[in-house]
């Protein structure tokens, strides 16, 4: 995929809203509980699996993880 390709969310109505995801963009979430993030980020890896994107997977944090699914996930720690 080449930098400003469009990239599906996991969610066809914020896709409409945002036009996409770009690749290349800064995505920020602000939230008060891990699982309002997991709301988003399972949905988004599903989606790039579905899409055939490679997905890493940065983890440095002590909560559980955010990712169960780790089948073509490549983890930095």
């Amino acid at each position: 995929m080449a930098a400003f390709d469009k990239v599906k969310s996991g969610y066809p109505g914020m896709d409409d809203i945002l036009d996409y995801i770009r690749m290349g963009d800064n995505v920020v979430w602000q939230v008060t509980d891990i699982d309002e993030f997991r709301f988003f980020a399972l949905p988004f890896v599903a989606q790039a699996k579905q899409d055939g994107r490679s997905i890493t997977y940065i983890r440095f944090a002590q909560h559980a993880p955010i990712l169960e699914d780790l089948d073509r996930v490549d983890i930095e720690r």
